[in-house]
């Protein structure tokens, strides 16, 4: 049986929002490079995740080489 997923809405507050894939506090810019990202208010006020834990996406500067 696949595990349950439950999509969870953060908050924004000056540029960041709690990320539950990292566990702590993240920029939109980051926000928005997540694998566990699924919706984003258009005026950033908030965001919608996957509330279960996943990798980051990383963008391709900052993979490891």
């Amino acid at each position: 049986m696949r595990p349950a997923r439950t999509t969870t809405r953060h908050y924004a507050e000056r540029g960041l929002v709690a990320c539950p894939a990292r566990g702590k506090d993240v920029t939109i810019e980051t926000c928005m490079r997540c694998a566990a990202l699924r919706a984003m208010k258009d005026d950033r006020s908030y965001v919608l995740c996957e509330g279960q834990r996943v990798e980051p996406r990383l963008a391709p500067e900052a993979r490891p080489v």
